[in-house]
């Protein structure tokens, strides 16, 4: 019995040698964890927070806080305001202050909040989404319409919706909010440059978690299993970050019911979506939006969450990408943004969605 103990215990240490010895090796080679091995050469800026969503996509010089303090002639400052309540924690970067980016006395006061579709990347300064659809609304109500842009680039909806309900304090007549197709940020893994990143305190489960989130060794087994698990939604979106997205929509809703202010939520694919291949490289965006889509799609609608559903916008539509963007892709990559056609084309669609809301209004 002694025998088989000691030969037990010289096996466990041996064990946790080889352990230790692995993780020495392997701090060497990954000064931050192998699953975010490919961050460390990158520009990409990831910020991660204890719970909710990580701020991802700030490149150097065009963050979120450079495009805010644009806003309303620098009335609005960025700052570090947290919206848990809603099911987010990245920053909302905004100062409760006084909002006047609206100009015509008298008119309907709508503001559209968004990301850089709404924001207007792919067109003329005055002929985005927005501006677009302030003209066609005008025209259909044959009133003045004065359409505040609360479009940012590189932000996701732990962004969009703080803003969106904060417009709701500005006298609103109505509310636009577009969720764009790569939303769900509070994803496991994604890709950059080809190589795939996976942030270990997205893992559900509390011991794998904390085994993932700080030894090197249970980090790269955890990575190279996930990855060998194929490229289902599950695994980009785990159930964390659909919950925090059916919270933050559902705070929106609530805050427009609670005003009397009619909203649109609309889901908007990107412009290229439709011309990938049938067969996409695994987790490119080729791969993983079209899912995202889907996912937000019934997300909402198992909610009961009313949302214009414009997935099929840009179908049979190659027409309307952005040929800027169209000349600089990558093999499986996606146009994002649409053509100055698309933003009056998307314009129309949230006409349609928006007009019945009005009323009398």
């Amino acid at each position: 019995m002694s025998s088989l103990v000691a030969k037990g215990a010289l096996a466990l240490a041996s064990t946790l040698a080889a352990l230790a010895a692995a993780e020495v090796v392997l701090r060497a080679a990954y000064p931050s964890l192998p699953s975010l091995a490919a961050l460390e050469d990158s520009e990409l800026q990831v910020g991660r927070f204890p719970s909710g969503c990580p701020l991802h996509g700030e490149m150097p010089g065009e963050s979120v806080r450079h495009w805010v303090q644009h806003l309303a002639a620098g009335e609005l400052k960025p700052q570090r305001e947290s919206r848990r309540e809603q099911g987010c924690s990245e920053p909302t970067y905004l100062e409760r202050g006084k909002l006047d980016s609206f100009h015509l006395d008298g008119a309907l006061r709508v503001a559209v909040a968004g990301d850089s579709v709404v924001a207007g990347v792919g067109a003329a300064s005055n002929d985005g989404v927005v501006d677009q659809l302030e003209r066609v609304l005008a025209a259909h109500l044959a009133r003045p319409v004065d359409a505040l842009n609360l479009g940012f680039q590189g932000v996701g909806y732990c962004a969009v919706s703080p803003w969106a309900t904060y417009a709701l304090d500005q006298d609103l007549d109505a509310l636009v909010v577009v969720y764009f197709g790569d939303d769900l940020e509070d994803r496991a893994m994604f890709t950059l440059d080809g190589s795939v990143v996976a942030f270990p305190d997205r893992i559900d489960r509390d011991l794998p978690r904390i085994l993932a989130s700080t030894s090197n060794v249970a980090n790269a087994i955890w990575f190279a299993e996930a990855r060998r698990m194929g490229h289902g939604p599950r695994r980009f979106v785990d159930e964390g970050g659909r919950k925090a997205f059916v919270a933050t929509v559902r705070g929106v809703v609530d805050a427009a019911d609670a005003r009397n202010v009619p909203l649109l939520i609309a889901l908007l694919p990107p412009t290229g979506m439709w011309e990938c291949d049938e067969d996409p490289e695994p987790m490119s965006r080729c791969d993983w939006i079209p899912q995202d889509v889907d996912l937000m799609a019934d997300l909402l609608e198992n909610e009961g969450l009313p949302f214009l559903d414009l997935r099929k916008l840009w179908a049979g539509r190659g027409d309307m990408l952005w040929d800027t963007e169209q000349r600089q892709l990558e093999p499986d990559d996606m146009v994002v943004h649409p053509s100055v056609e698309g933003h009056l084309h998307l314009a129309l669609a949230l006409l349609d969605g928006l007009a019945p809301l009005l009323g009398d209004r």
